[in-house]
């Protein structure tokens, strides 16, 4: 409406002039299908890890105990279709005003999750038994250097350009921060082996 060609329709716009619209039309919808797919599993895997991982693992000892098995799958269930509730209104207040670019809001939130998943996985892999808060805490600050960094790491470092609009530098700079000490104590807590 504006006149301005907006970048995410590069492909489309691609498509459209290359091939004759009964082949744009099936490519468009083997896309659609593809994302539509990518995205259902997304969700799903979304809500139950933070289900049965995060809110299962953060309940009071207390209430883990007196809790059966068909109890803490039920509270993981509900839990999991909070977290799709939350995701559907976030959803909604987004689509209410759009980000400029599409795809590089989605490698947002992909570099995010990439960058909580990764303290876990190192400290699981190098340590026999890795310390839940180190971990957590190595999530939270990563988490914490890759969005601080897109949002407001032009206003921290003015000579840095258009260097923090790209969610792969702020990621890895989230990973460089977290990972290496989170490897040092990882060595740490191995114990001793015995003879």
């Amino acid at each position: 409406t504006t006149g301005e060609f907006r970048q995410d329709l590069v492909m489309t716009a691609y498509l459209q002039t290359m091939f004759p619209e009964w082949m744009f039309t099936i490519i468009a919808v083997v896309l659609l299908a593809a994302a539509m797919s990518t995205l259902d599993g997304l969700l799903v895997s979304l809500s139950t890890i933070t289900a049965n991982d995060l809110v299962l693992n953060v309940l009071p000892k207390g209430l883990q105990d007196s809790l059966d098995d068909a109890g803490r799958m039920k509270l993981a269930m509900r839990a999991s279709h909070v977290v799709l509730v939350v995701i559907a209104v976030a959803a909604y207040f987004i689509n209410l005003n759009p980000p400029r670019l599409l795809g590089v809001f989605g490698q947002v939130g992909v570099y995010g999750l990439a960058v909580a998943a990764t303290p876990p996985l190192i400290a699981g892999v190098l340590a026999r038994q890795p310390s839940v808060r180190a971990t957590w805490s190595a999530s939270v600050v990563a988490l914490t250097v890759h969005f601080g960094l897109y949002a407001f790491g032009n206003d921290w470092f003015p000579e840095s350009g258009s260097t923090f609009a790209n969610p792969g530098v702020t990621a890895a700079l989230a990973a460089l921060v977290t990972v290496p000490p989170l490897l040092l104590f990882a060595r740490e807590q191995e114990p001793a082996e015995t003879s």
